[in-house]
C-alpha cells in the first residue's frame, strides 16, 4: 500500500510513525512536507539522513504554504506516485481539510494537538508579533478572527476525514463531544523509536553516590511561564536532588540561563546538544523523568496531551513525576509508571517516597511494539 504523508511542519510524531511504517510494515510511506518542527530533537538532521537511507522507498517534496495550492499539490502527487491513502496531520488543519477536498483516496486525520483547545492568545501569538498583542483593537479582531478559522478548520477535518488517529483518549473523547464522528478512530500515543531507546540497562548515578537523580529533555524558556523551569529546579537542588538538563531550543537567552545555573549549583547539570539516542542513554542514568509544564496557564490545552518527552522517558526506562495533567495522570495511573505532584514540596516527598517503586518496561512504549494498531486501520479504511 503507498501511503501519502501530508504535514507542513514535520513532527517527531510523523517521522516516528513513517520509520516504524518503513522498518515494520510492507508499506511504501510518501511524504510531503515543509520544515522540520524545530522544538522538536535533532529532527531536521534525522529527517535528512532517513532521505538518505531510504531512498529507494521515500520520496521528498515540499509543500507550499499557501492553502489554494495544497488541492492541486496534493492531487497531483496522489497520480504521480499512486497513492493509496493520506494520512495527514494537524496544527494546521487546513492542510487535512484540502487532502479531504481532493476527492481523490481515503484521508486519515491524525490529531496531534486540538487546536481549539488552545486560548484565543496562544492562537493570536502564532500571527501577530508580540507589540500588537498589546494593542487591544488589533489583538482582538485578530484572536477572534483566528478561534473562528480554526474552529472551522477543525470541526471539518475531523467529521469529514475517513478515519480519525487522536494521540490520547482525552483528544477522542473531547472530539465525541464536541463533534459528530463515527467509528473509524483509534488512539495511537506518542511512541518513541526503537532505534533511539537505550536498550541496555546503564548504571545509575544514584548507586555511585546515593542521591536522586532526576532527568529533563525539552524546551526550556525563560520568557514563558508554563515553560520557564529554572525557578523548580532551583529549588530541588537546594533540597539536594540533582537535576539532569537537556535542554532543546534556540532561544540563547534561554540556553544561558540554563548553562549559568548549572555552574553555579553542583546539583544542576547541563548537557550540550547531543543524538537523541545519547540523550535517551544519559537519562536512562537517571532515577526518574520530569514533566513540570505549568497547570495555570493553557490548563485545557494540557489537560489532553501526553507530551513527547513521557514516552522519552518510559523509553529509557525510566518512571514520570509529572504535575497535575489530567491525560497524563490517568495514563501513569493507569501503566503504574510513575506519580502526580502537587507542589515543589509534594515534589520533593514523592521522589523520596517512590525510589525504586516502579518497574517500567521500555519495549511497551516503543513504536515497533504498537504499529501494527496503526497499520490495522490504514487496512480497514483502504482495503
Amino acid at each position: 500500500m503507498n501511503i501519502l504523508f501530508v504535514h507542513p511542519n514535520l513532527c517527531k510524531r510523523a517521522y516516528n510513525q513513517i520509520c516504524a511504517i518503513c522498518k515494520y510494515t510492507p508499506h511504501t510511506p510518501y511524504l510531503l512536507y515543509g520544515e522540520p518542527d524545530v522544538s522538536a530533537m535533532n529532527l531536521a538532521d534525522n529527517v535528512k539522513r532517513f532521505c538518505a537511507s531510504y531512498k529507494k522507498v521515500f520520496r521528498f517534496r515540499k509543500i507550499p504554504y499557501i492553502y489554494k495550492f495544497f488541492r492541486r499539490v496534493i492531487r497531483r502527487y496522489c497520480k504521480e506516485w499512486d497513492i493509496d491513502l493520506i494520512h495527514a496531520f494537524n496544527m494546521p488543519d487546513d492542510v487535512a481539510v484540502a487532502a479531504i477536498e481532493t476527492k481523490t483516496v481515503p484521508v486519515i486525520f491524525d490529531v496531534r494537538d486540538m487546536v481549539t483547545s488552545f486560548s484565543k492568545k496562544l492562537l493570536a501569538k502564532r500571527v501577530l508579533p508580540d507589540k500588537f498583542l498589546k494593542v487591544h483593537p488589533i489583538y482582538k479582531l485578530t484572536s477572534d478572527s483566528v478561534s473562528l478559522y480554526v474552529s472551522n478548520m477543525e470541526k471539518k477535518a475531523i467529521e469529514e476525514s475517513t478515519a480519525r488517529v487522536f494521540s490520547t483518549e482525552c483528544m477522542l473523547e473531547y472530539s465525541r463531544d464536541r463533534y459528530n464522528i463515527d467509528d473509524n478512530n483509534i488512539v495511537f500515543y506518542n511512541y518513541a523509536l526503537d532505534d533511539e531507546s537505550p536498550g541496555k540497562k546503564e548504571k545509575k548515578y544514584s548507586s555511585y553516590d546515593g542521591e536522586i537523580h532526576t532527568g529533563f529533555t525539552g524546551n526550556i524558556s525563560i520568557h514563558d511561564e508554563y515553560r520557564n523551569f529554572l525557578p523548580l529546579f532551583k529549588k530541588l537542588a537546594n533540597k539536594k536532588i540533582h537535576v539532569h538538563m537537556h535542554v532543546v531550543t534556540k532561544d540563547k537567552a534561554s540556553l544561558l540561563a540554563c548553562k549559568k545555573v548549572a555552574e553555579d549549583n553542583r546539583y544542576l547539570h547541563f548537557y550540550p546538544p547531543m543524538p537523541v539516542t545519547k540523550i535517551l542513554r544519559e537519562l536512562s542514568k537517571c532515577d526518574f523523568g520530569l514533566l513540570p509544564f505549568s497547570t495555570k496557564v493553557e490548563k485545557k490545552y494540557f489537560d489532553l496531551i501526553l507530551p513527547n518527552k513521557l514516552f522519552d522517558y518510559l523509553s529509557a526506562g525510566l518512571p514520570v513525576a509529572s504535575t497535575d495533567i489530567q491525560c497524563v495522570k490517568r495514563f501513569l495511573e493507569i501503566n503504574e509508571v510513575g506519580f502526580i505532584y502537587e507542589n515543589e514540596e509534594d515534589l520533593v516527598a514523592k521522589l523520596l517516597e517512590n525510589m525504586g517503586k516502579f518497574t517500567v518496561k521500555p519495549e511497551k512504549f516503543l513504536i515497533g511494539s504498537n504499529i501494527k494498531k496503526l497499520t490495522k486501520l490504514y487496512e480497514n479504511i483502504a482495503g
